[in-house]
């Protein structure tokens, strides 16, 4: 073969190559890599809270509700105030409320003593947390996280001064004078003896057959103390 016919088969060959290579499919691209599924935290629980007149007491519970401690516990706690106590009640009998903060009072002995099966679960006598007990039996777990967060509440006005004046200044309350700012216990049980002088003073005959200690239901607050949950709290 002369190099002139060798070359021109080489050329041919190079041809038939750069055609088969301008024929072969594209090479298909890798899958792009699947973003990772988003963690979608669950919906928050509902939970209605009424009380009558603003006071001091509330401290813990609007501390409580601006600084996340029901949402960190689950909890959507909405705090509305109503024009009186049978109001309140009201909506805890129609279940438009499921706890009513309110103080100790001939009220409350009045509307037990009626039949209405309310059940103090912890508070202060000055502003206790009721509910009924139904409620209080066919949602423990949501009265226990509501409790973790009024404990929480508890603690950040009792270690952060500054707290309480913002929180007071926030519900158009005046700050309290020196030495009067209003003390909360760690854990705010409250006693048969809270209870028995009401019962004893009642008007309605049917308030002395009343049992004060079956008034008191804080097994969660028991609960949450004995779990460590308070002093964790306190030691961090």
């Amino acid at each position: 073969m002369s190099v002139r016919s060798g070359q021109r088969a080489l050329a041919a060959w190079l041809l038939l190559a750069l055609t088969a290579l301008a024929c072969r499919p594209a090479a298909t691209p890798a899958p792009a890599a699947a973003d990772p599924p988003r963690q979608v935290a669950p919906p928050l629980e509902p939970l209605q809270v009424v009380y009558v007149g603003k006071t001091a007491a509330l401290l813990p519970y609007w501390v409580a509700r601006d600084e996340g401690a029901f949402t960190r516990n689950g909890l959507n706690v909405e705090l509305q105030a109503l024009p009186d106590a049978d109001t309140a009640y009201t909506y805890l009998l129609a279940s438009a409320a499921q706890i009513f903060l309110t103080p100790l009072d001939a009220t409350l002995v009045a509307r037990a003593a009626n039949g209405i099966d309310v059940v103090v679960l912890g508070g202060q006598p000055d502003l206790a947390v009721v509910t009924l007990r139904p409620l209080a039996t066919s949602r423990e777990p949501i009265m226990e996280r509501f409790l973790r967060g009024v404990l929480e509440g508890i603690h950040s006005v009792e270690t952060q001064p500054d707290t309480t004046a913002a929180a007071l200044a926030r519900e158009g309350l005046s700050a309290p004078a020196s030495g009067e700012t209003p003390h909360f216990e760690r854990i705010p049980y409250l006693s048969a003896d809270d209870l028995a002088p009401l019962l004893a003073a009642a008007a309605d005959p049917r308030a002395a057959s009343l049992d004060p200690n079956q008034l008191l239901d804080q097994t969660v607050l028991q609960r949450l103390e004995a779990s460590g949950f308070v002093e964790a709290l306190y030691r961090a």
